[in-house]
């Protein structure tokens, strides 16, 4: 077995510098190329593919490794090969589409969001055939991730749901470590909040620009721009937030302990991740406890010396699954009225879902089993880590999965070194990955992935 994980874990870095050659700058997407690249690893190892695709030109990849025992429900792999355009790709120290070893890093798009994981699971696949299986082990590599999944996660469990039929699926985010209070902790995803945008039009009074006056629309958005993220309380603590902080306080000496415990106070918390060192963590931690609603465009105006009679913002609505969409379209509708009546402005907003939140339960077995294999693999590289199930602030495609019934978890293990950035890289310029973080991770997993088969 330990060479079995050498060799594959060499043979899956090697996967990983080409898969970043690739460009599948999405839109447009053009996938179909690095598709057609694992399908042939695979097929070399004799393990059957199919590529399905709602269009011709981005298909996904579909393949399996039956198992012995058919009472076992099968487990699938899941990762996206779609990554986020490039903006301003001469900025980067290295081209953002060349695959290049520099630094004792891997550099690309798409380093960490999430070829990575596709390699992980092409490897898992090849092992659980050369060994042989009692369950079966599915992996699917997926096209459209980021703009959507509708050619992807979306199609495939609408359309081809007995292709993944699966009781659990594997896919990104968790299995990193992160340093907090002292102590290394290890992130595990067992829920994602729900996804919407918000777009807010705000009607004011038309006039020439030299002749200002307060029922300027564009005043009028700045003041409810501001009130929304600033003012509006969004306050809100899943089931799995409550377990995260409370068990990250319990695990943390005086006085972190007594600090990171105020984290669950409504009153107190927003003062708490203030005076948090790291103010990187403290930005994750605080979305973790929170309905966030944050700006991302604005619109106004088409002439210089015109005040526009219009102003209109979006925002990226992010909610925890406790609250539904629409009850959060109640309170943000409630919000923005007595906002609009204080200002004596018109307003019109709408909320359109994009994917729904869910929880997977803390005493979930296939949960608690990865959990044990995280902290004895990482045992002595992270001196005994503790393994804290997370609600993801972002979305991802699981949330398709979720709705067919298939229950997620996000794993993806990677040991980041000391003072590296780590996921703030992702769809960031000089994405990259550390080749000791690339290796470690790809170790862990095919342990881990060989337990639960």
């Amino acid at each position: 077995m330990s060479a079995l994980i050498d060799e594959l874990a060499a043979k899956a870095r090697i996967w990983f510098v080409q898969l970043l050659r690739f460009d599948t700058s999405n839109p447009p997407g053009n996938e179909r190329a690095l598709i057609e690249y694992l399908a042939h690893i695979l097929s070399v190892e004799g393990i059957p593919c199919q590529l399905v695709a709602r269009d011709a030109a981005r298909p996904n990849l579909v393949a399996e490794v039956k198992g012995s025992d058919p009472s076992r429900a099968p487990l699938l792999l899941s990762s996206h090969v779609d990554v986020v355009p490039v903006v301003g790709a001469a900025l980067w120290r290295h081209p953002p589409f060349a695959g290049v070893e520099s630094e004792g890093a891997i550099w690309g798009r798409g380093a960490l969001d999430v070829k990575y994981k596709t390699c992980f699971d092409v490897a898992a696949l090849i092992a659980a055939r050369r060994m042989g299986v009692a369950r079966t082990l599915k992996l699917v590599a997926l096209v459209d991730e980021e703009e959507g999944g509708a050619n992807g996660s979306a199609y495939l469990t609408k359309s081809h749901r007995e292709l993944i039929d699966a009781e659990y699926v594997i896919n990104e985010v968790g299995g990193f470590n992160v340093q907090i209070g002292g102590r290394q902790f290890v992130p595990l995803q067992a829920g994602e909040k729900s996804s919407a945008t918000l777009q807010v039009v705000v009607k004011g009074v038309s006039g020439h620009g030299s002749l200002p006056h307060p029922r300027n629309s564009i005043l009028w958005l700045s003041q409810l721009v501001a009130s929304l993220t600033q003012d509006f309380d969004g306050f809100c603590v899943s089931a799995t937030s409550r377990h995260f902080f409370t068990e990250l306080a319990q695990a943390c000496a005086s006085p972190e302990r007594e600090l990171l415990s105020t984290l669950l106070d409504k009153e107190r918390f927003r003062q708490t991740l203030r005076s948090l060192p790291d103010q990187n963590l403290a930005v994750q931690l605080g979305a973790m406890l929170a309905h966030t609603i944050t700006p991302t465009s604005l619109k106004a105006g088409t002439s210089r010396n015109v005040i526009p009679e219009e102003a209109s913002a979006a925002f990226d609505c992010r909610i925890v699954p406790d609250l539904s969409c629409e009850q959060f379209s109640d309170k943000i509708g409630k919000f923005l009225c007595r906002r609009a009546d204080e200002l004596g402005a018109k307003v019109e907003y709408e909320l359109k879902t994009l994917s729904t939140g869910y929880e997977i339960p803390q005493g979930d077995a296939l949960l608690q089993q990865i959990s044990t294999c995280i902290e004895r693999f990482w045992a002595e590289a992270l001196e005994k880590p503790k393994v804290l199930s997370m609600l993801m602030p972002a979305a991802s495609d699981n949330s398709f999965y979720f709705a067919a019934g298939i229950k997620p978890i996000g794993f993806a293990p990677l040991l980041f070194p000391d003072g590296f950035e780590g996921f703030a890289l992702a769809h960031n310029r000089d994405e990259r990955l550390p080749l000791a973080a690339f290796e470690a991770g790809a170790r862990c997993y095919l342990e881990t992935i060989a337990d639960l088969m």
